[in-house]
């Protein structure tokens, strides 16, 4: 089923407006009575129904039929080194897909000043993987900023991937608080960052004896860390689930 971004009025009805009206009626040629997946751009969706269409104004009217659960239910952090443009959405499109929620773009040492950034582009990118994908977001995508501001600014539990670090082990992760993925740029981290990482009690890991490039460091970053917060929510349950005896008697409050 096709996805559009809706403009919700009321908690069941919408407009279908612009960029989203023209895919829509003009080149998917939904009519009247149609139905597809609408998404608000905050983590909602439905199934959602064309009510009437308006061509002169270049919108319609849609009925929201039936909310949709929302398939991302963890956080999944990012902070990327700025890299090429075309190579950087490449990353956005791909960790969208995996559900990434925050991306963090990092200035250090190493990174090329030159290269181009358009905030606006990106989130075109991820829009279109969202829809495909069938998410009803996308990543928030923080400006470009430096390392030690990320890092102090945010409360996440950081690690970075570089050469020098010890291989990742599953008996290793993030410890406590929301695990984030530090990537650096194509030359690297330099000694200084380096050593300003572990001065902050910041792991090193390494992925491997091979050279990587950034954006595929950072994907497979995004996936040892789905699967480890994974793994940590399964063994947190099944260690609740120990020690309160029988499951049935913590019921969780309705509505939660």
């Amino acid at each position: 089923m096709r996805a559009f971004r809706v403009r919700p009025v009321s908690p069941v009805h919408a407009w279908l407006e612009e960029e989203e009206f023209h895919h829509a009626i003009r080149v998917d040629r939904l009519r009247e009575g149609d139905r597809f997946r609408a998404m608000d751009g905050h983590g909602h969706h439905w199934i959602a129904r064309i009510l009437s269409v308006d061509h002169a104004g270049r919108r319609a009217r849609v009925e929201l039929v039936e909310p949709l659960p929302n398939p991302i239910r963890r956080s999944l952090v990012l902070g990327v080194a700025l890299i090429r443009r075309e190579r950087l959405e490449w990353l956005v499109e791909k960790a969208t897909e995996l559900g990434l929620t925050q991306l963090y773009l990092l200035q250090t040492k190493h990174t090329v000043r030159s290269y181009a950034y358009r905030r606006d582009r990106l989130e075109r990118v991820a829009w279109s993987a969202a829809k495909q994908c069938g998410r009803p977001d996308i990543p928030r995508i923080h400006d470009p900023r430096p390392l030690a501001q990320v890092v102090e600014e945010t409360g996440y539990a950081w690690l970075a991937l570089d050469a020098s670090g010890r291989l990742f082990s599953r008996r290793e992760g993030w410890g406590h608080g929301l695990p984030g993925v530090l990537v650096g740029p194509e030359g690297g981290w330099s000694e200084e960052e380096r050593q300003w990482l572990k001065n902050k009690n910041i792991p090193l890991f390494s992925l491997g004896p091979l050279t990587l490039r950034t954006e595929t460091a950072a994907l497979a970053g995004l996936v040892w860390a789905m699967m480890w917060t994974g793994e940590r929510s399964g063994t947190q349950r099944a260690e609740e689930n120990h020690k309160g005896g029988d499951v049935h008697d913590r019921s969780t409050p309705a509505g939660r």
